[in-house]
């Protein structure tokens, strides 16, 4: 190993490493079923991710009046409509408020867990989510 790689490569194996004991730690005993097997955490906190934490936003149009999902189609159309983002991002982003009373009727069937983690976005016809978000069908997410 060349003198001026060391260093990085003793990052890398500590990062490695931590990978490897995050993973065995969260290890799945599918015999005592998926939820108790892994812990017990619930389904937005699930530890199955290493980096940064994402948050979800669901993308949704208003027509008459009421909120629709942003896609298109016969499939899930709310599923189609997620999209991801770094959290940290996000928190400093004024946020639509998810007690409209238009966002609570869309997201009244929503599991808890997805009403508490994921954020219903209604995207203006400019592709304006919120001040410094907006949302291009050719270029996804945009900031500031």
């Amino acid at each position: 190993m060349p003198k001026g790689l060391e260093a990085a490569e003793l990052k890398a194996e500590g990062r490695n490493a931590g990978a490897r004991g995050h993973a065995a730690h969260n290890i799945v005993d599918l015999g005592a079923g998926y939820r108790m097997g892994g812990q017990a955490n619930n389904d937005a906190d699930y530890p199955t991710r290493l980096g940064e934490e994402q948050r979800v936003l669901v993308l949704a149009r208003l027509e008459d009046g009421a909120v629709q999902p942003w896609a298109d189609g016969d499939a899930d159309l709310w599923a189609l409509s997620e999209v991801s983002a770094r959290r940290k991002r996000l928190d400093t982003l004024p946020l639509p408020d998810q007690s409209a009373p238009a966002v609570q009727a869309a997201t009244r069937d929503w599991p808890e867990w997805k009403q508490k983690a994921y954020r219903l976005c209604v995207v203006g016809s400019d592709g304006a989510i919120c001040d410094d978000l907006r949302y291009d069908e050719e270029c996804g997410l945009n900031f500031g």
